[in-house]
């Protein structure tokens, strides 16, 4: 007896597509790197929210669309739920994408553990090469020190407790600007070196990093595909990532019959004195909520200033 499974088609993953502007000798699009890296953000927010850590983000394992640009996680393989005091292999993901902790190390490890995998794969769209190429262990170790810089000690510390060797030749951080080509979106490498830090602790939270200005040209709905086709459904966030209820569609809300809603300029008025880092709090507080059965002023008024994000008026 077997059991089959059937899944969507998808004809390409993300090796593949890069590989492609490669041999053009052609650099990927601005909007399609962007447009992924929203993609795979949002499928860590779901498997990460479930407690699933996938363990093996690599390009080979990005499935993508080529028409419609939709893009999945696939090859589960080594990934696992974890359970809080069982520890887990150091020895796991493919070297390019593997985050420092488990080259220090680590058995106690998180979820943080994707998110270090995407930031390679999200910059090796950008260069058109892997970031960090370590020809071993050790050698993907120095590759890292070369960008981000020898880590100290609470650093090596915040990656795994239980190492005790702080013993680094001292190699200064090479600028993020630098790393990429002259006329790199700035948002962009400004995302990526959000998402590339030592501490574990201190990368953006999948959920967070939608809100990121990065972003916002995905939020405004004049965006489209390089061939003018309409891009895929982004904002569709279901009872599984945004809490009891909450559906948040893009570019409308719940309940939205189309009528004109305030423009961004006037909830940016509303809420002139609200900063960046209050904003990504609310963000994180509600989960990008939208309108509930009975929906309060002010996560209604954040949701409108989220969903605006990047629009004209």
């Amino acid at each position: 007896m077997y059991l089959n499974l059937v899944m969507d088609f998808m004809s390409e993953n993300a090796y593949q597509v890069l590989k492609t502007y490669c041999k053009r000798k052609q650099p990927m699009p601005g909007l399609l790197i962007k447009l992924y890296s929203y993609q795979m953000m949002r499928s860590l927010a779901y498997i990460h929210a479930v407690g699933t850590c996938h363990r093996d983000i690599k390009p080979q394992n990005v499935l993508i669309d080529p028409k419609t640009h939709v893009l999945a996680l696939c090859d589960f393989g080594s990934a696992k739920k974890f359970v809080k005091g069982e520890p887990n292999v150091s020895y796991i993901c493919s070297r390019y994408y593997r985050a420092p902790e488990l080259i220090f190390g680590a058995c106690e490890y998180t979820t943080m553990i994707d998110v270090w995998s995407t930031g390679c794969v999200i910059a090796e769209f950008m260069l058109g090469q892997p970031l960090f190429p370590g020809e071993n262990g050790a050698d993907q170790l120095v590759e890292i020190i070369k960008i981000l810089g020898t880590p100290n000690k609470e650093q090596i510390i915040a990656m795994n407790p239980k190492y005790n060797e702080y013993k680094f030749p001292i190699i200064k951080a090479c600028p993020w600007h630098k790393v990429f080509k002259p006329k790199t979106d700035p948002q962009s490498i400004d995302f990526v070196s959000k998402l590339l830090v030592y501490e574990p602790k201190k990368r953006l939270k999948p959920m967070e990093s939608l809100l990121h200005p990065y972003f916002d040209e995905l939020r405004d709905q004049r965006t489209k595909l390089p061939n003018g086709g309409a891009l895929p459904c982004l904002f569709n966030f279901t009872k599984g990532i945004c809490g009891d209820g909450n559906v948040w569609y893009r570019g409308s809300v719940a309940g939205d019959t189309g009528a004109a809603g305030p423009t961004r300029s006037q909830l940016v008025q509303t809420w002139h004195g609200i900063s960046g880092s209050l904003l990504y709090w609310l963000a994180s507080e509600i989960t990008v909520c939208a309108l509930s059965i009975h929906p309060s002023p002010v996560p209604l008024m954040c949701v409108q200033i989220l969903r605006l994000l990047g629009e004209k008026d």
